[in-house]
């Protein structure tokens, strides 16, 4: 008897579960998974956001890599060094987020040494 009250209450949650997700019990409020236009919404949305996001990094980079080559233009010594390899790190960042090098940015020419 208790072997067939658990297959019953199995095939229950199951039933339940698919129903659930199919959407069938929104006549009592459960709306289920997310549905494709819902779906499409957020990626839209979340693509915004992305876009936004990246447009700040962008604006944000490139004013330290200003304020960097400025420090790295005034240091002396180690310091001068590591202005440089935190410049180096910003334009490979800025590189990755724009696909172009940060050159009109900065005014400088890729590749250049500038120690």
């Amino acid at each position: 008897m208790t072997h067939l009250v658990a297959k019953f209450g199995w095939r229950v949650i199951v039933f339940v579960f698919i129903a659930f997700a199919m959407g069938w019990l929104q006549t009592i409020g459960l709306v289920g998974f997310v549905r494709a236009s819902e779906l499409a919404e957020i990626r839209s949305d979340m693509a915004s956001v992305k876009s936004t996001l990246q447009t700040r990094r962008i604006q944000e980079i490139s004013g330290l890599m200003l304020d960097s080559k400025q420090k790295h233009c005034m240091a002396k010594g180690e310091a001068k060094r590591l202005y440089l390899e935190s410049l180096n790190r910003l334009r490979d960042e800025y590189f990755m987020l724009t696909q172009r090098w940060a050159s009109d940015v900065l005014g400088l020419r890729v590749g250049a040494n500038y120690e």
